[in-house]
Formats: structure tokens, sequence, C-alpha cells
């Protein structure tokens, strides 16, 4: 009777009576075939261009196509297919050990098989069911696999790929980390959160683009601040701070200097203007001493003052003891008469505050005895004593001033003139002041007797220091 073999394994099978003083011998490669359906290793190379590999199963001899682990070797140049004979049934450990970025399939020589891809070097399990074979789906240390309805407990991941094998996140790692990001999904009308939680108790969220690369936030509102608490924007160092539209395109910007006194600069696109609560401001400066006006419609614009109006010109506040105030730079031609303003003026002992001229740019005063007051007083004591007195000193007199918080002083004083080259200035004063305990009106007028023009205005005492809150210089316009 002829030797007849199994569909699978191809072992013999040997018929009662049969094969008389062969059967140990037949027994024993039966044995050594097994071995090799258990627990067989082969390498098989199929290195070269695209081609079909085709394993065989020898009946009654050892095969590749037989063996339990099969790793394929080789460099290869193009895609691969590797076949096993139709019809048998078993299970192999197949590792796709080949170098070179192509596919390499598994099949049986007439069904369907699994495909490695470009860089798949895994090693995986399938079986052959008599037609196909079919992937068992165990998951490998180094293959690439579809994970279903699978809950990971502490991985440990360092790279997620997209369908394509490339790049989607990276993780990174740090020494001793106690902080760490939590995503969050949400319910119905929420929404899903990523937020920094870990040891510390506050834990900043550091969003960082490559090289000069943005932060692009794809909503049309863009809200800051937790639990209404107050909100702040700020730069991540000494940088400037610019608020604009398309990413600067045909808009217009508002940007914040960092620096000690640093300005804020509002700047509109091309002919635009800026707008603050309706009040559309002009775009570029006016001509020296013009004053903003409006055309009754919210549209402000630089224009001359009428003749006989009077425009404010400069103020220099006092926050501590100060031995002098200045008023320079701000007498021109444009005005003929200046009226200056001094709120609550406060001498560090009784002593009498006085005006002095300068007539030039770098602040010299005029301390020679050219200056001529005349005053009356008007005392607010239990006696209501009035008095007169005429002086030619180093300074105009305003009045005498003390040092009590309860009795300021407050002066008007007014200038005729002061940058005529041909007239002599005359000056005129009212003034509230407190001296020694006692308040007293006082009324003075005088003249600076000289007709050299001048430059700026310096109030002082006699010695020590004053404090003011305010000190407020004007100008009647010229005709």
């Amino acid at each position: 009777m002829a030797t007849i073999y199994s569909s699978d394994l191809k072992l013999s099978i040997m018929a009662t009576g049969e094969n008389a003083g062969t059967w140990g011998s037949i027994t024993n490669t039966n044995l050594y075939l097994l071995q090799q359906a258990i627990g067989g290793y082969q390498e098989v190379s199929i290195a070269g261009g695209a081609q079909t590999t085709a394993l065989v199963m020898s009946d009654g001899a050892l095969s590749n196509a037989r063996n339990a682990v099969i790793k394929l070797t080789g460099a290869i140049t193009g895609n691969q297919v590797v076949t096993i004979p139709n019809s048998i049934e078993k299970t192999y450990i197949v590792s796709n050990g080949t170098t070179g970025a192509f596919t390499v399939e598994f099949k049986t020589a007439s069904g369907t098989g699994v495909t490695f891809g470009t860089t798949d070097k895994s090693t995986r399990i399938f079986f052959a069911d008599g037609t196909n074979i079919v992937d068992t789906g165990t998951v490998s240390t180094s293959g690439t696999q579809t994970l279903t309805n699978k809950t990971l407990t502490s991985p440990s991941i360092n790279q997620i790929n997209d369908a394509n094998g490339n790049e989607e996140i990276i993780f990174t790692s740090t020494a001793s980390a106690v902080n760490e990001l939590t995503i969050a999904n949400a319910a119905t009308g929420n929404a899903p959160s990523i937020a920094t939680t870990g040891g510390d108790t506050n834990i900043s969220l550091t969003i960082a683009p490559k090289g000069t690369g943005d932060v692009n936030v794809d909503a049309d509102t863009l809200r800051v601040g937790d639990s209404n608490a107050d909100a702040t924007i700020t730069t991540n160092g000494t940088g400037d701070l610019t608020l604009s539209t398309n990413s600067g395109t045909n808009s217009g910007t508002i940007k914040i200097f960092d620096a000690a006194n640093g300005n804020i600069e509002v700047t509109p696109n091309g002919t635009g203007v800026v707008k603050l609560d309706g009040l559309s401001y002009p775009t570029a400066d006016g001509s020296a001493n013009q004053a903003l006006v409006t055309n009754g419609s919210g549209v402000l614009s630089f224009a001359t003052p009428a003749s006989g109006s009077n425009v404010f010109l400069a103020s220099t506040g006092a926050g501590s003891a100060v031995s002098s105030a200045d008023l320079n730079g701000y007498f021109t031609s444009d005005y003929d008469v200046y009226e200056i303003f001094i709120v609550n003026c406060i001498a560090s002992s009784d002593q009498t505050l006085k005006l002095r001229f300068a007539t030039t740019g770098s602040y010299t005063v005029q301390t020679g005895n050219d200056y001529n007051t005349s005053q009356n007083y008007n005392y607010d004591n239990s006696t209501g004593i009035s008095a007169n007195g005429y002086s030619s000193t180093s300074a105009y007199q305003l009045v005498h001033i003390g040092s009590s918080t309860n009795f300021s002083t407050t002066s008007k004083i007014i200038l005729f003139k002061p940058t005529s080259t041909s007239q002599k200035k005359n000056i005129h004063s009212f003034t509230l002041g407190n001296y020694s305990g006692t308040r007293y009106f006082t009324n003075a007028a005088g003249y600076w007797n000289s007709t050299t023009a001048v430059t700026g205005v310096r109030i002082l005492p006699d010695s020590g220091t004053i404090t003011y809150d305010n000190i407020y210089l004007y100008g009647i316009k010229n005709s």
C-alpha cells in the first residue's frame, strides 16, 4: 500500500502491518517533523527586488514552511510576497527581519494574507486556516497594531504616530517630575479641559511654538481669568506688547512698551482714526500752541485758539518739599498776557514768597535789585489792620507765607508782555496768605526794570522749602 501523508504537516500515516522493519525510522522522521512544526526556527532570505518567494511543505521531510518560527531576512529593494502551500492549517510566528522600506506580504499560495508595512519590522503571530493567513491580533513590543477597547494603565509612551506612521505627539521626560497635564472630556453643554495638575500649589501652563511660529487659537472670543478674578495679559520677559488684527496686515495697533516710564502707542491704519468714547482724535500733531477743538459731532482737531481765549500751557506739581518751582520755555510772542495760579502752597517756616524771571534757556535767574513791588495788605484779625508797602529788591514780593497746614497760600499772578524786548515787564498779583497764624489778603503790582525778553519764571521762598498742590500757567491769545 502506498504511503499516505497528513494534509497539514505532511507526516507519514502507516497502515496496520505496513513498513515492517522500517516503521521505527519512519516514526523517528515523523517526530522530527513534529519537532520542526512545534519549535522549529529558520531564517529565510528574501533579498532582492520585487518577487514572490514560495515556502515548501514536503511530504515526510524537513521543510521551511513547516517551521514554527520563520524569520524573513535580507536587503529588499522592492515589495515582497512570501507564500506557503494551500490547504495547510497551522500557526506561525513570522518576524520581518528585512532591511529596506518595502512591504512584505505573508499569504497562502492562492488565498489572502497579512502585509507588513514599509517600516513595520515587527514579529507577529499568524495562523493558516487552510485557505488564508490570518493575523491573531496579538500585540507585540515592536509591531504596528490597532488597539480597540483596551485600557492602558500607567503606560510609558515616548511617541504617538498618525495613521501614516508620522509623528503625532512626542512625550519627553523630566527627572523627578511632580507636575503634569490632565485632559478631561465633558458632558453636554460643557467644555473639555486641559489643565495643569500635580504636587505644586500654583502651576503655570507653557505653550511654546517652534522658532518664530505663533500660537493660534481658532475661536471668535478669547476669555481669560478664573472664577471672576482680575485678569492680566503680559509678556514673558522684557518684550513690548502689541495688539493687532490679521497678523498686522491692514490693522491698527496698540503697543505697550516695556520700560521705566514707557509709552503706550495707539496707531490707526492708513487714514483710520483713534476713537475714545465716541470721540475721533486727530492723527497728526498740530502747530505750536494750538488746542483740541470739537466740531460738535464727535470729531476733534487742532486749531489756533481764538483771539482773547485763555489757553492752558503747562503745570507743575510738587509731591515733596522743593526749594523752588520753575515754569520755563512756555513764553512766546503768541501771548501778551499770562496767568499763573499757585494752589495750596505751604513753606517750611514763615517766609516771603517771591517771583523771579529767567532770560535764557539754561534758566539763569535775574537777581539784581530791579524788581519793584507795591503792596496793599488787609489782615484778617481782631484789629482789621490794613497796610501799604513798596520795595525794590532782587525779586517780586508776592506775599508772606507760613508753615501752617490749616492756612495754605493761594495766588493768582498776571504777567504783561514778558517776551517784549522794548517794554519793561509789568506784574499784578492777588494772594490770600498766612503768616505767623494770621490770614491776610495782598493786592500787589509792580514791574521788572528790564526790557530783556523773559523765557521762564521761578517761584521761591526767602529760604527753606515749599510744598504745593500745583502751579498752572495759562496764556491769553493775541489778536
